[in-house]
């Protein structure tokens, strides 16, 4: 009985096949994207060119299907030589196809599809072995398509019917397999330069990724004609970056893949492509070799150059990341991204031009490199790496102390999301980089360390010490020693009572007194509005003190004493009989050479003239000489200029009278006069601001005292100096 169950299969793959193929084929013919990096770079003419390859001398193999014969050509496209033909012999081949590839001795593999079997031949056409039959078992084939070889010389089948792929030697030995997935199975096989293996299920639409022991890794596409999908799939190739390109024969497209599988470009051109491209292979030189068996030829594009290397400026380590910043790379159809590498590992993509790594551990070493990819998907070659140490923990800046020196700040450096600082804060945890410390004492170190945690709860090591003593404490306030005074004695002075004493006349001294620079004296307990003097031994008293005196003592140092009470002697008043007040209209009293003073004591008079000098004080010059001055003199009120008193004097001899206000008036006096012979002069300050009424000349002690009435009364003591 005949098994119609593999028929049946094949017919509804039949069916599934003819109802995905679009209507009008032409609409999918070699689709180039809007930016194109590749170029047609020649083109040979070679009747239905199915398989291709290059061997490591750079010449080109292209297999014939219709007459089943090899040809090979030198890399400017000039035919060497070729060989095969029909049949089941030696060197016959029956179906050639696209399987074709040459090792790293340059012996060249090819499928020979209906012989059931894989020919060795060399570099120059001469046969060294076959190996295959018909069958399903290992070592046998049904209908091999695609061929690849590994590395390590390893040759891969591609044994489409029985849906599988099997492993062998250079030399034919089987070694392993794996597949049975579809009738139709695998059609084309890639190797990449790890050894991972690639394949193309037909109408699985699928490309499959395989360790080399054929453990599946992944697998992509769907049926379409969209980015990453397939209508008919048969050539796979590699290209000298990695990247992984697809024959669809139906779409008259080649999509490039990176080997994970992500879509990154397609091209073809229904003017310049090839319309039913079957094989493809890369020269040294990356440029890319397509077949084309219905237009008979084989084209060849020119690579598309990948970008410039990138450039990485700097890489700034954390704690718990890493910032890497590069300049841009240059391509001549623009960079799409950049490829960031962690230890060989892809971490991220990005369009920027810095990346900030997250995943980062404390105290750990990190080697980082950098790719660019174009818009073509070409990667450029990897940076310089980088090696880093993330840091162990964090990095404490600074402590210092704040202007007004009652807090300590500490700064420091990290990417952590807390921190907790062993100097203060305990067991906390807070965010930020600055811990503020209170309350601190002058005289005093302070050491702080600081440790990190991320938002997974990894906790680095604390941080080295970092100390800061503050300022030195400042002594302790001592007040300026207060003077010494040892129960200090007042001694008031009081002159006998004459006719001459006026009330309030008299002094004051202190004994027991030292380490006193300053004294005042205040007539009650209230010194706020008396001013401090310098110290001297004695002081006269007031003249309008009544009672007590109080007085304060001040230290070089600005320490004082209390207020000391100081009861002076009552006033004592003379018992004579003050003289008459003289009338402002009435001429004062003369006073004239050889007249009795008012005591009653007599001597000559030596007195010669007086002088007022300011507005503000009034000064007497006195002049004496060896002779009796002859004539009268009167201090009285005139109404000259300056409204101060002046000295009246009436000369005997010129008979005139002379009002002297000036210096310059008295000179004209002794000029005109001639009284001022053989004089001394003597000075002397009066404190009062005007004078009236007599000037009294006492020369009971010849030139000691004088006394004169001021307007307010007072007693006013002029000392002569001999």
């Amino acid at each position: 009985m005949i098994n119609l169950k593999p028929f049946i299969l094949v017919l509804f793959y039949l069916i599934i096949f003819f109802l995905s193929v679009p209507q009008v084929k032409a609409a999918y013919n070699w689709i180039y994207p809007e930016t194109n990096p590749h170029e047609l770079l020649k083109q040979l003419n070679i009747t239905s060119a199915m398989g291709i390859t290059i061997d490591h001398a750079g010449n080109l193999y292209v297999t014939n299907e219709s007459i089943n014969e090899i040809r090979k050509y030198d890399n400017n496209g000039n035919l060497l030589l070729s060989w095969g033909s029909t049949g089941v012999g030696d060197g016959q081949f029956n179906g050639l196809t696209w399987g074709i590839v040459a090792d790293s001795q340059n012996n060249i593999y090819i499928t020979d599809p209906n012989n059931c079997r894989i020919q060795k031949f060399t570099s120059t056409g001469i046969f060294i072995k076959k190996w295959g039959t018909c069958g399903s078992g290992d070592g046998q084939f049904n209908t091999p398509r695609g061929l690849a070889i590994d590395s390590s010389n390893y040759i891969y089948v591609a044994d489409r019917r029985n849906g599988r792929l099997q492993k062998f030697t250079s030399d034919g030995n089987f070694i392993t397999k794996w597949g049975g997935f579809n009738v139709w199975g695998f059609q084309a096989i890639a190797v990449d330069q790890s050894d991972t293996v690639y394949t193309i299920e037909l109408y699985a639409f699928l490309i499959k990724k395989f360790t080399a022991s054929g453990t599946l890794l992944t697998q992509w596409g769907t049926n379409g004609i969209g980015n990453g999908q397939f209508l008919d799939p048969r050539g796979l190739g590699f290209d000298s970056f990695g990247y992984l390109y697809a024959i669809d024969v139906t779409r008259s497209d080649i999509q490039k893949f990176t080997t994970n599988g992500t879509f990154l470009t397609k091209m073809g051109n229904l003017s310049v492509g090839p319309a039913t491209p079957f094989g493809l292979t890369f020269d040294v030189s990356n440029n890319i070799y397509v077949t084309d068996r219905a237009n008979s030829r084989v084209q060849v594009f020119t690579p598309a150059s990948p970008p410039s290397t990138p450039n990485v400026l700097t890489v700034e380590p954390q704690i718990f990341s890493t910032k890497l910043r590069w300049a841009s790379s240059t391509d001549n159809v623009g960079v799409s991204y950049y490829t960031i590498y962690r230890n060989g590992a892809l971490i991220a993509t990005t369009s920027l031009l810095e990346y900030t790594d997250v995943n980062c551990l404390p105290g750990s070493n990190y080697i980082y490199t950098i790719s660019s990819t174009d818009f073509s998907g070409y990667e450029s070659q990897t940076s310089v790496s980088q090696n880093v140490y993330t840091y162990p923990s964090p990095y404490v800046v600074s402590a210092s102390k704040n202007a007004a020196g009652n807090t300590i700040e500490v700064v420091w450096q990290g990417d952590a999301s807390a921190y907790q600082v062993e100097q203060g804060s305990g067991n906390n945890w807070f965010s930020g980089t600055t811990y503020i410390k209170d309350n601190i004492t002058c005289g005093s170190t302070y050491t702080f360390r600081v440790k990190a945690r991320n938002t997974a709860l990894v906790e680095t090591n604390y941080s080295d010490f970092v100390s800061i003593t503050t300022d030195a404490c400042q002594a302790a306030y001592t007040p300026p020693p207060a003077p010494v005074i040892t129960e200090p004695t007042p001694v008031v002075v009081i002159p006998t009572p004459t006719e001459s004493t006026e009330p309030g006349s008299g002094s004051l001294s202190f004994s027991g007194v030292s380490n006193v620079k300053y004294i005042a004296i205040s007539k009650t307990a209230d010194f706020s509005q008396v001013s401090w003097e310098p110290y001297t031994d004695t002081y006269q008293l007031p003249t309008d003190y009544s009672g007590n005196l109080f007085v304060k003592f001040r230290s070089p140092e600005g320490g004082e004493t209390t207020p000391i009470t100081v009861t002076p002697p009552a006033k004592t008043e003379s018992p004579t009989t003050p003289a008459e007040p003289v009338s402002p209209s009435t001429p004062p009293v003369p006073v004239k050479s050889g007249d009795t003073n008012q005591n009653g004591l007599s001597d000559k008079v030596e007195q010669a003239t007086g002088i007022i000098t300011t507005k503000t004080e009034t000064a007497i010059l006195i002049s004496g000489g060896g002779k009796p001055t002859p004539g009268t003199f009167t201090v009285q009120p005139t109404t000259t200029a300056n409204s101060t008193p002046a000295l009246v004097y009436t000369s005997p001899v010129t008979k005139k009278t002379y009002v002297m206000d000036t210096p310059q008036e008295v000179k004209q006096v002794v000029k005109e006069t001639g009284v001022w012979v053989n004089h001394k002069t003597a000075t002397a300050t009066v404190t009062p601001k005007k004078l009236q009424g007599r000037i009294l000349i006492d020369t009971q002690d010849r030139g000691r005292a004088y006394y004169a009435n001021s307007k307010s009364g007072k007693k006013v003591e002029i000392k002569i100096k001999k």
